[in-house]
């Protein structure tokens, strides 16, 4: 099963939360930073920050710079009065609480949010459940957060969550050959991407890519599409916003709004694109196909160092050589 890293572990934990009663956003502004989700329920609002435990390690272990440097981020959205509660939410909580005893000891103000500050425990791995294993105490909350339902975290939980009902397996932030992250990565009919990338007529590795209602950068959103259609790691890509903005998108990318054209008709690199719409309920719509695009690679990778054997969903470190029949190598070879 693919997985990935903090994304990932976002997209659960907003699955778990939803599912216990809480109306959840992410990337809320606090007024001094965003902090990854917030819950609310009858009235009362709940910050949610996500960590990895690969973002709070280093060589000797769990890094205690690194966990000042979460408490102090927390610590901050505290001050800001908008929740009555803050998790911190991440792998491996007995490991974290050891170094959060040693932040606190070193400093007097990271030990206040410690004392107040709850713990969730979360995974990567998809048969481990998430459940609190600290309380948090209550905060001052003496202002309402704003919850969007049309910013870019709330169109990407929604097709995950789609894409989980609809397909094999599904993850987020996969590099595509040619170092482009694309927002989801949906791989229909099989978890292995070389046997996707040997059977493109049955398998398909789709990508989505994700925007919000506040994107304005025209050129930069064609040239990202077009990279991705031309990296040769995708049968399809996606392009998925808020239905509000379904016009918008097909005034700044005309093919969208375009008929298809027949097999004999040279078509531009965008007409290949599908469209995907998301309202304010959660629900998602295909307004538009994608065409089938040639899968030239079969690997996939969180960074330009780590290479994952897809069906397994390890982190192993590859050399940084061609891409083809790395992910198949590995997979054959790296069992873990």
């Amino acid at each position: 099963m693919p997985t990935g890293t903090e994304e990932v572990l976002q997209e659960r934990l907003w699955s778990w939360l939803s599912a216990s009663g809480y109306r959840v956003a992410g990337e809320v502004d606090t007024g001094n930073g965003q902090i990854d989700l917030v819950g609310e329920k009858k009235g009362t609002y709940v910050g949610f920050e996500v960590k990895t435990i690969y973002g709070l390690w280093s060589q000797a272990g769990v890094s205690t710079t690194k966990i000042k440097a979460a408490l102090k981020q927390i610590n901050r959205y505290a001050k800001t009065e908008n929740f009555n509660r803050i998790y911190l939410c991440c792998e491996e909580n007995s490991r974290i609480r050891e170094s959060m005893s040693v932040a606190a000891q070193e400093n007097r103000q990271i030990s206040n949010i410690v004392d107040r500050l709850g713990m969730i425990e979360i995974s990567l791995h998809p048969e481990a459940e998430t459940g609190i294993t600290k309380e948090a105490e209550p905060l001052n909350q003496s202002k309402t957060p704003s919850l969007s339902r049309t910013n870019e975290s709330w169109v990407q939980h929604q097709v995950w969550e789609w894409a989980n009902r609809r397909y094999q397996s599904v993850t987020r932030e996969g590099l595509l050959p040619k170092d482009n992250y694309v927002d989801l990565s949906i791989f229909e009919g099989g978890k292995d991407i070389t046997d996707i990338f040997k059977d493109q007529n049955t398998y398909s590795h789709i990508g989505v890519e994700v925007k919000g209602d506040d994107f304005s950068l025209r050129d930069d959103l064609e040239q990202q599409l077009c990279r991705y259609i031309n990296s040769g790691g995708l049968t399809h890509l996606y392009l998925a916003v808020p239905n509000k903005c379904i016009e918008q998108v097909k005034d700044i990318i005309p093919e969208l709004g375009q008929q298809k054209l027949s097999q004999d008709s040279e078509d531009s690199t965008l007409s290949k694109l599908g469209l995907i719409s998301v309202d304010k309920n959660g629900n998602v719509s295909i307004v538009r196909k994608p065409d089938s695009l040639e899968m030239i690679y079969d690997s996939i990778r969180w960074n330009v160092d780590e290479y994952v054997p897809v069906g397994l969903g390890s982190r192993r470190i590859g050399s940084k050589e061609e891409f083809e029949s790395i992910s198949h190598w590995l997979y054959h070879n790296h069992r873990v």
